[in-house]
This record gives structure tokens, C-alpha cells and sequence, in this order.
């Protein structure tokens, strides 16, 4: 990304329930965007840019597992990690991984396409997920009601 035109950037912390500020000047996003930061499969990083301007992703290049993330208790951010040449997946088979805990316990119960998506919704536990995607390079949040592990469905390398 072109730092001169980031001007915050934040996390959300699922086991805080808060968000956590990456970027705080200018100067911060160059030093941060020259060191490549790395951005991790199902990760979802808010930017706020003060122009239009193009995000350069460099894949990992090492052959590495599918991905995986813990979403805890409470309401989580989460991206879509799908192969290069799929762009949606339905959101039940999405968070198949999450659909409940270990010991049996209901998983995810929402899920929140935000206003800043293409497609905002708001889907609950016991809707039809038919024709509810997400799409990759999107940020998604999701309730849990119990803590779960969420698989991602790529790996690399990839042909970026």
C-alpha cells in the first residue's frame, strides 16, 4: 500500500473484545509496509485510507498447512483463506470448522457482512446459508457462542 495514503489501521483482538491499533502515523504504515508485516491466512486488518489507492499481497512462498485460527467466545474477525482461483464460498461451508466446539456445543450463531463489504448481511443460526457467500479479501465478524477452531482452505506455495 501506498503509506502516504493510510491513515490508521487496526486489528480486532477476539480474546479482548477490542480493537488494536497496527498503524498510528504515516510514518509507522512506511516502516511497517517496508518491513512487510505480515498479514496471516483468515486475519481481517482495517484500513482507513485518505485516497483510492492499490494493497500489493506477497504469498508465502514455503509449503505451508492449510491455516487455522482459534475464534474465541464472543464476536470474532475472520477473512476467507480459499485458493487463488476460488473467489466465494458458501458461508456454512466456510465455518464448517467452527460449527461447534469439541465437546458438542453450538459454534458460530452470526455472522455480519459489514456496510464496507460489496454485500453487507446479517445471518443467524438457523437460516438458510443457501446463497450466503463470503468472498475472499473481505472482513466478515462472527459470534461464537463457544470457543472454536476455524480451518482455512488453502496452502501454499500458490501462483501468485
Amino acid at each position: 500500500m501506498d503509506p502516504a495514503n493510510v491513515e490508521i489501521a487496526y486489528r480486532f483482538d477476539s480474546v479482548t473484545q477490542k480493537f488494536r491499533q497496527v498503524v498510528t502515523t504515516v510514518t509507522d504504515a512506511a516502516n511497517q509496509i517496508a518491513n512487510s508485516v505480515p498479514l496471516l491466512p483468515l486475519e481481517v486488518v482495517l484500513v482507513k485510507s485518505n485516497a483510492a489507492h492499490a494493497a500489493v499481497l506477497i504469498f508465502e512462498t514455503s509449503v505451508t498447512n492449510p491455516p487455522n485460527t482459534t475464534l474465541s467466545a464472543g464476536w470474532n474477525t475472520i477473512g476467507l483463506a480459499v485458493p487463488l482461483g476460488t473467489a466465494t464460498k458458501q458461508l456454512d461451508q466456510a465455518l464448517v470448522s467452527a460449527n461447534s466446539d469439541p465437546s458438542g456445543g453450538v459454534g458460530y450463531t452470526i455472522v455480519v457482512s459489514p456496510s464496507i463489504n460489496p454485500d453487507s448481511f446479517v445471518w443467524t443460526r438457523g437460516e438458510s446459508a443457501i446463497g450466503v457467500d463470503l468472498a475472499r479479501f473481505l472482513g466478515y465478524w462472527v459470534f461464537m457462542e463457544n470457543a472454536d477452531e476455524l480451518a482455512g482452505f488453502s496452502s501454499t506455495p500458490v501462483n501468485p
